[in-house]
């Protein structure tokens, strides 16, 4: 909370992440407003850990309907994170915005 209070977002996103709470991730990656850009990568960073962690496909793919607003992700740029073996059937009903 204080480095979101101290506009660190990232250092906020990857803390949270340590300790495993990815919905206080998704809350810091949110306030970062200045920079399209970084916000960019800390939701993939965000991606990156729920692929790596969990293995759940789903979770990491609703992320873009969770960035739809403030930093749209298509499912182009989560795709490299799923190991070879996911299943098209997780990846089918999410739709890539424009």
């Amino acid at each position: 909370m204080v480095l979101s209070l101290m506009h660190q977002y990232s250092e906020a996103v990857d803390l949270a992440l340590e300790i495993g709470d990815v919905a206080l991730a998704k809350i810091n990656a949110d306030h970062m407003t200045d920079d399209p850009e970084v916000r960019k990568r800390l939701w993939l960073k965000i991606a990156k850990f729920v692929v790596e962690q969990t293995g759940d496909v789903k979770a990491a793919m609703a992320l873009i309907t969770d960035t739809e607003r403030s930093c749209p992700l298509k499912v182009e740029d989560i795709l490299p994170l799923f190991p070879d073996f996911a299943v098209m059937d997780d990846l089918k009903g999410n739709k890539a915005t424009p």
